[in-house]
Formats: structure tokens, sequence, C-alpha cells
């Protein structure tokens, strides 16, 4: 989880992680996903994504990065640059906020764009931000919370219910949140993100404390290059 007062406002290299703390039953992540694809009528970035969490007594705080350039290990909690020098965030990189409400329906969630500097200087009542840009997602966006149980074909793990090691599982209401947003719709530019991290958060501002934390990577932006020498030695 996150550690020593880490926020979104601040650079990737300035969060502390350490996965070996537990977040609050409420705020702890036991699943996250996210996808990015090309919608074919009209050529358009969308981003979906979604978590479960451990508990679903009283709301959570979420938040969704899309980011370039770094890769992350849910095994140690560090960060490492794809292009060298240190972890940073890239302009361009996009978090998605959300209040994952107790007993379900939409919630209404926020999206920013990080800038680094000359961010926007309102960004909502007492928020000031300068390393992100406050951008209004309107109908490009949307976010569910699960109204009932529901059932998901992969193990999962409840407070109450315990762990279910055999598929299929039952995820309890209030416990499976998954959002969609149209990137090109809202920034007017199709980023190509490597990274993701699901966050749980004090609050939605952007200046609340992050709590835990779970990444994951995309394949599609992603090139390798294989070298095969010939002669295998040169002297």
């Amino acid at each position: 989880m996150f550690t020593g007062g880490s926020k979104d406002e601040q650079d990737i290299f300035e969060w502390t992680i350490d996965p070996t703390f537990n977040a609050p039953d409420n705020n702890e992540i036991v699943n996250a996903y996210a996808g990015q694809y090309l919608r074919p009528s009209d050529n358009h970035l969308i981003l979906v994504f979604g978590m479960e969490r451990l508990d679903a007594s009283g709301g959570a705080e979420i938040g969704f990065w899309f980011l370039q350039g770094v890769s992350y290990d849910n095994t140690t909690g560090e960060f490492t640059s794809l292009t060298g020098g240190q972890p940073q965030h890239a302009d361009g990189d996009t978090l998605v906020l959300s209040h994952f409400s107790n007993g379900g329906g939409i919630s209404t969630i926020q999206v920013y764009e990080w800038v680094g500097t000359g961010g926007d200087s309102d960004c909502g009542p007492g928020v000031t931000a300068s390393s992100v840009n406050c951008l209004s997602p309107g109908p490009d966006a949307l976010a569910p919370v699960n109204t009932a149980n529901i059932q998901v074909f992969w193990p999962t793990s409840d407070k109450s219910a315990g762990d279910c090691n055999t598929p299929p599982c039952t995820v309890k209401t209030g416990n499976f949140f998954e959002g969609s947003i149209d990137l090109t719709g809202i920034l007017g530019t199709n980023e190509c993100f490597t990274t993701f991290l699901a966050e749980s958060r004090s609050s939605t501002s952007i200046t609340a404390e992050l709590k835990d934390v779970v990444g994951g990577e995309f394949d599609t932006c992603k090139i390798t290059v294989e070298k095969t020498a010939s002669p295998d030695a040169v002297c």
C-alpha cells in the first residue's frame, strides 16, 4: 500500500509504496483490471477499468492512473522507467477518480490530465492543482457499482464470506466497481499507455492521501527487439 502521505499531485518518484502493509478493509483492493482499445466506428481510444474491494461497509474513494513510459512491480512496489532515469509522469498521463459508494448506483467520476506544471488553479471548491488539468468527462465517462450480488469467474475474497478459490465466486453488493471513458472524446487525442494503477484514497480530492494500490501493464504500446549477433563473438 501507499505510505508516507503519498498523493496524486506528486510525481511518481515521490510516491512511497510498501507491499507488506495492509490498507483498511474497505480500502483493500482484491482484484483490479484495465484495458484499452480503439473503437472501430470512430477510432476513439476507449479505456475500461474495474476493481473489487475486500469489505463493502461504507464508501470508498478510488482512482485509476493510466501511465506512459513506466512499469510497476506489485511484489516489490517499485516503478521502473522504460526510457532510463527515474520513473516519472509524462504529459498526458490520465487520472480517473470516483466515489465507490456503499449500495451501488452510478457514480460521478472526475478525469485529470498530468501537465507537470501550470495546471488548473481551480479543480473544485477549495482545491488547487499545479500538476494536472481538470477535465469535464460529461457523457464520455461512466462508472457503475454493483447493486446486487454478482458472480465472477475468477478467485476473489470477501471480509465476511472469506476466500473463494474455485470460481464461479460471489462478489457482494457494493464491492465491484467498473467504468469506461472515451479518452479521445475527452482529450481530443489518442495517448498510448504502458501501465495502469488502481488505487484507493482517503477522499476524492486531488490532494487526498493514497491507500492501497494494484498495477498492471498493457501490451499495445510495447515493442520488443531481439538481437542475434553473427558471429557470436568479436575479437
